[in-house]
């Protein structure tokens, strides 16, 4: 008797997450076409993917998206161990830049060139729009959904300075642009 009884209940368990399993699968969202293969492109990273770069395997923490009509920008946070970098991805340039942040760099609005470090930069573009954030993205920037935030970018060459200014404060990047294909990108699992 006892074993019609657990043979019964394992039964409907088994009935019941079948059952489960189909309906949380009608309720997913189709995967964008690109993604369905698992493959990555720098506008589709997400976080947990793994971006490597000479050598080193970056983890994605988190993502920063300026929401504008008119640019499509992303800073993600990439973290191996301690070291913390950012990879900035613009619609505007075929390549993304690899970043550090320079808190030791303070801008006051958004001059037309700047010099840093015995650099002189040019502007490059500028937008303002609404942040979006997933995932770990910073302490500093720990915004809430749909905060005004301006980016401010500069150029030497290959060389790029981000500034992204938070009404009362401003985030500063340096860093230089990498060619695509030194980047591996591997979707998380």
């Amino acid at each position: 008797m006892e074993l019609i009884v657990l043979g019964l209940v394992a039964g409907i368990g088994i009935a019941s997450y079948a059952l489960w399993s189909r309906a949380r699968a009608t309720e997913a969202p189709p995967a964008p076409p690109e993604l369905e293969s698992g493959d990555r492109t720098v506008a589709t990273l997400q976080v947990g993917d793994i971006v490597q770069h000479l050598g080193t395997d970056w983890i994605v923490e988190g993502c920063l998206q300026l929401a504008d009509d008119s640019r499509s920008v992303r800073l993600y946070r990439l973290v191996d161990g301690n070291a913390e970098r950012f990879l900035f991805v613009s619609a505007n340039e075929p390549d993304p830049s690899l970043l550090s942040a320079a808190p030791e760099l303070r801008l006051e609005g958004s001059p037309e060139s700047l010099e840093h470090a015995g650099q002189a930069y040019t502007l490059r573009a500028r937008a303002t729009g609404n942040a979006i954030r997933s995932g770990v993205v910073g302490t500093r920037r720990q915004n809430p959904f749909g905060e005004r935030m301006g980016l401010v970018e500069y150029a030497a060459g290959a060389l790029r300075l981000v500034v992204l200014h938070w009404g009362d404060r401003s985030d500063a990047f340096l860093g230089e642009r990498v060619a695509t294909h030194l980047l591996e990108l591997l979707p998380s699992k």
